[in-house]
């Protein structure tokens, strides 16, 4: 597949999940650049950053799981959403093992997430969310 997008940010505080996905990405050819974060604040932090320096170093794809330490998935959505930069330009897609209804019934609901994806992430699920 050709280079359709400038970035894609994982958000996930397992390691060996990050590193599977980030091959997936890169064998799919999808986008210039993947950024890998295992702590949400600091995914945060970096996001907030590159919209205040209008550097266009922000992903258009985020993929980021529910259940992590210090700052979970729902507490990142809900501190994301406040800036109205990061909602219009980035699409937020939650990435969890959870199958919890609850979990996908709160996703549909929430303005700023786009989808919910069941792990492990897969070459459909990301052109799904691509082309959602």
């Amino acid at each position: 597949m050709k280079t359709s997008l400038n970035a894609i940010t994982l958000v996930d505080d397992e390691v060996i999940t990050n590193f599977v996905n980030k091959m997936l990405l890169e064998k799919m050819h999808i986008c210039q650049d993947i950024n890998v974060y295992d702590e949400a604040p600091k995914a945060l932090e970096d996001l907030i950053r590159n919209m205040d320096l209008g550097s266009g170093k922000l992903p258009e794809i985020m993929f980021v799981d529910i259940n992590m330490p210090e700052m979970n998935g729902w507490e990142f959505i809900n501190k994301f959403c406040s800036y109205e930069e990061l909602k219009k330009r980035i699409k937020v897609y939650l990435l969890s093992s959870s199958q919890s209804v609850d979990d996908v019934k709160r996703a549909e609901e929430n303005e700023c997430v786009k989808g919910f994806i069941g792990k492990p992430l897969t070459e459909e699920k990301v052109l799904q969310a691509i082309n959602g």
